[in-house]
Formats: C-alpha cells, structure tokens, sequence
C-alpha cells in the first residue's frame, strides 16, 4: 500500500537493511531514499552565559538521538575559543545535558555491541592517560552503557564509536 500511496519512502536504518529495500520496493512512485549510517560534526562559535546552556541542551539531545548514526547527530563538537576556557565549560554543561537526558528522559541502551563497548572504553581509557600525562584533555563519562564527554584542546576530527560518546 505505501509502495503505490507515497511519492517518496524515507528508510532509516543499516545500509544493508536500506540496500534490500531499496532492491525488493523499486516501484515506489517516487523512489526511496536510504538514510543509514552517518557521521557528523558541530562547529560552534561566540557562545556564553544562556546561549551555551542552551546549545549544550540542543547538542546532547542532538547526540542522544539515534545513538550518533544520523548526520544530525554528530560525533565532534568543535567550540571556537582561544583559551580553552569556553569550550571545556561547554563540555562540562553538554556531559550534565547527557546524564540529565540519560537518567530521565532517554535512558541509554542495556546492552552495546561488544566492539561498540570496547571502543568506547578504549577513547575514555586515552583520554585519561593523555590527561595524566599533563595534555590538554578532560574527561566525562558515565556508567558503561552511558555517555562519554572528551575535551581535547587539540582535537582533529575523529569519529566517535557511538552511543552518546561525543569529542
């Protein structure tokens, strides 16, 4: 029925799940349109005061949704400032956005892939040997599934494993 109604299906999901159905429904009027996995990044410039609690709020919600495999859900958050001081206070408030989104309205998942958990673990686990080793990085996490903040003063873009783990 959606085949021969819609003029366009959207499908989210794995490539793979996106690839069959765009294979077994060809005559949809419109065609389909795969939105799979993503990856994506913020950058975010001239915040302070209540813009950057509500940016922080916007963000986590952003990361929240879809467990980061949307392209509005990014991976990197890079925050123009010159000293550091604005973007570690932003990690900070975005980590208090993923607990509170965390612990009462989106609870994280109960059970990750295991290569999903190792990888998580392995960014926290950098991330506080570089911070002891005196570089330029702080970390915020929560309980394993949870989330996972890393402030990195000379951070690149990198990709994040997912689920709420946010550079």
């Amino acid at each position: 029925r959606m085949r021969s109604q819609c003029e366009r299906i959207l499908v989210f999901g794995e490539d793979e799940t996106i690839a069959s159905f765009e294979n077994s429904n060809a005559d949809v009027i419109g065609g389909v349109t795969g939105f799979g996995a993503r990856v994506s990044a913020a950058v975010l410039t001239g915040i302070s005061g209540s813009l950057k609690a509500a940016l922080a709020r916007s963000m986590a919600m952003d990361v929240t949704l879809f467990e980061q495999r949307g392209c509005l859900s990014p991976h990197h958050i890079f925050v123009g400032d010159s000293e550091g001081k604005v973007a570690q206070d932003f990690a900070a408030e975005l980590a208090g956005q993923l607990e509170h989104l965390a612990s009462d309205l989106l609870p994280v998942p109960r059970w990750l892939p295991p290569e999903s958990a190792v990888a998580i673990r392995h960014a926290r686990e950098h991330a506080r040997w570089r911070a002891l080793g005196g570089d330029a990085v702080r970390l915020w996490e929560g309980p394993l599934p949870g989330w996972t903040v890393i402030y990195d003063r000379n951070a690149t873009f990198q990709q994040s494993p997912g689920y709420r783990t946010v550079f």
